[in-house]
């Protein structure tokens, strides 16, 4: 039986991960307090304002590093590789290199 289990992060957490340009030292801090949750696609997707085919995707070209997919095929992504990942800037240079 899978359980989903729900974690909490502070909104200066979060935008420390996402937003502001920090030290290593505490980007790595902050990394590794989430690096042990796992999430699925389609919390990956919301986090980041794309479709979950994006996410699959970019999970099956090895743009996005995943975890082995569980009994069911489905990817799992360690939250804090998720929250430093930038779809945006991926998408660009994607973009750029078929140019």
């Amino acid at each position: 039986m899978e359980q989903e289990v729900i974690y909490k992060a502070s909104a200066k957490e979060l935008r420390v991960l996402l937003l502001e340009p920090i030290r290593n030292e505490a980007r790595a801090e902050l990394r590794a307090k989430f690096n042990d949750k796992l999430i699925d696609v389609e919390t990956v997707a919301k986090i980041h304002g794309v479709h979950p085919h994006t996410v699959r995707a970019y999970a099956k070209s090895g743009d996005l590093i995943h975890q082995d997919r569980n009994e069911k095929e489905e990817y799992k992504f360690k939250l804090g590789d998720v929250l430093e990942f930038d779809f945006r800037e991926l998408r660009r240079q994607l973009k750029n290199h078929k140019l």
